[in-house]
């Protein structure tokens, strides 16, 4: 979890969940293709070798788009002349890299709350706590109830269960017929 926060006139206060640092490396590696920095021969050999080798436990979403981005690195044929069809250009593979790199930026601002505060208002810490807390429980509200409800209605209905089965080996020793 990531806060930050300028001190005095505060403007903008976020809060990001660590999702950013699983595919860091890759929106690094496609900024410096769409920059420029890099050419579409050494992205797509970077891109391949970081794919391969990674791995992190991925969301379906994050994966899905990887994962499509790693297919149109495998398509992409820098030598004209050995281009089939099917295979992309520099230029195609720019256009993928760079829909990529905007999915992953939503997927992104999906993960981060922000609090808007106006610009020129003083704002405490104990304010700026106050809000993020409040933010926070509220997020935790929508999710933590679901999570509770699953794990425990097992667990209630095991340990009903067992109550039950308790209760019945206790009327059989008592000389109670069932």
């Amino acid at each position: 979890m990531a806060f930050e926060h300028e001190t005095g006139k505060a403007s903008i206060i976020r809060w990001e969940r660590n999702m950013k640092s699983t595919i860091s490396p890759y929106g690094t590696l496609i900024n410096s293709f769409m920059q420029g920095q890099l050419s579409a021969v050494q992205f797509e050999a970077e891109y391949l070798k970081l794919f391969e080798y990674d791995n992190t436990d991925f969301s379906e979403k994050e994966y899905k788009i990887l994962n499509t981005l790693f297919w149109a690195v495998e398509d992409f044929c820098a030598e004209p002349t050995l281009r089939d069809e099917g295979d992309l250009d520099e230029n195609q593979l720019l256009e993928a890299a760079n829909v990529a790199s905007e999915a992953l930026k939503s997927l992104e601002a999906k993960g981060t709350f922000t609090i808007q505060v106006k610009p020129d208002v003083e704002i405490s810490s104990d304010e700026l706590e106050k809000r993020l807390s409040h933010l926070i429980e509220k997020q935790l509200e929508k999710v933590i109830p679901p999570v509770l409800e699953k794990v425990f209605s097992k667990k209630l209905e095991d340990f009903l269960s067992n109550q039950a089965l308790l209760n019945q080996v206790d009327l059989k020793n008592s000389g109670v017929s069932l």
